[in-house]
């Protein structure tokens, strides 16, 4: 199943925003949805929102004031249910009219325990470049490993896999599951010693050699990222 959760946001003032959220797909597998299931912040009077409205994609409209997770449950008709994640963004772009406003791109970062720090500065850069950024961190506990990993993974235009020679046996799973997904996927090789996972060897790569470097190797992605999207 391809469908995944969109959403649009605009400025009405005040500092807060009027936004949207909906799933999104190909006709005949959003015809095959009996509902979907929202679950917003716990600030939320009705967190848990509930809709059956095929004809709008089952779109829920909000007006809100900050960013925050939602879990998106899609029942199907068959009773399959899929479980989904969207990361409500709501960034200074959203005060352009929806006609003028650039997509905003989310990128997931993938590292081993051993490489958080430059995963944590990558993550810093891209923000800086305009880039959301998704980590396993943002994993909802209650869900399966793999399962939850994949509704992430939904939200994400492309991936960045942090690789060095301490590599973590968790990564491999992480990464299997970011090439099933068939998205745009770069190696971020750290240090000078040319060592490459056979699982790497034709995706593109570029090395960073020291936690500075983080801002230009985010932006050299971010910048090709955009370009591809034209």
């Amino acid at each position: 199943m391809s469908l995944r959760a969109r959403q649009q946001s605009k400025y009405v003032g005040e500092r807060r925003w009027r936004w949207s959220v909906w799933v999104d797909g190909p006709a005949a597998e959003l015809d095959q949805v009996e509902y979907v299931e929202y679950t917003l912040h716990p600030t939320f009077p009705e967190p848990v929102q509930r809709t059956e409205d095929r004809d709008k994609k089952f779109r829920l409209n909000a007006i809100g004031w900050g960013e925050f997770m939602i879990y998106v449950q899609v029942g199907r008709k068959d009773g399959q249910v899929l479980k989904l994640t969207h990361w409500l963004k709501l960034n200074a772009q959203s005060k352009l009219p929806t006609e003028e406003r650039p997509d905003r791109l989310t990128v997931l970062i993938s590292s081993g325990i051993a490489d958080a720090p430059v995963a944590a500065a990558l993550r810093d850069a891209f923000s800086e470049a305009g880039v959301d950024v998704l980590t396993p961190d943002d994993i909802n506990a209650g869900q399966p490993v793999r399962m939850a990993f994949d509704s992430l993974l939904d939200s994400a235009d492309a991936a960045v896999i942090v690789v060095s020679d301490k590599q973590s046996p968790w990564l491999a799973g992480e990464i299997e599951a970011i090439q099933s997904k068939q998205i745009p996927v770069t190696r971020v090789l750290i240090g000078s010693e040319d060592w490459v996972p056979e699982q790497f060897s034709d995706l593109p790569s570029l090395r960073l050699g020291d936690l500075e470097g983080a801002a230009s190797v985010a932006r050299q992605i971010s910048d090709q990222l955009r370009k591809d999207a034209v």
